[in-house]
């Protein structure tokens, strides 16, 4: 878990006060939060997203979208 979904601001104060309470939690939602953003947003995992689309493209898989 990497942090918290709220549905309204009560419950985003609950959260928040757990966390300020709660070392141990807030330590594994940072450890997780980090782990996440490394895995989906870092730039070797953008490259190779790019790549993957561009090889599909290049080999048939993908249809070519443009302004023509």
């Amino acid at each position: 878990m990497s942090g918290f979904l709220v549905s309204s601001s009560y419950e985003c104060a609950q959260r928040l006060v757990e966390l300020l309470q709660d070392e141990a939690l807030r330590a594994r939602i940072g450890v997780a939060a980090k782990e996440s953003v490394r895995q989906l947003f870092l730039l070797p995992r953008l490259a190779l997203d790019y790549l993957t689309v561009a090889l599909a493209h290049v080999n048939g898989r993908l249809p070519a979208t443009g302004g023509d």
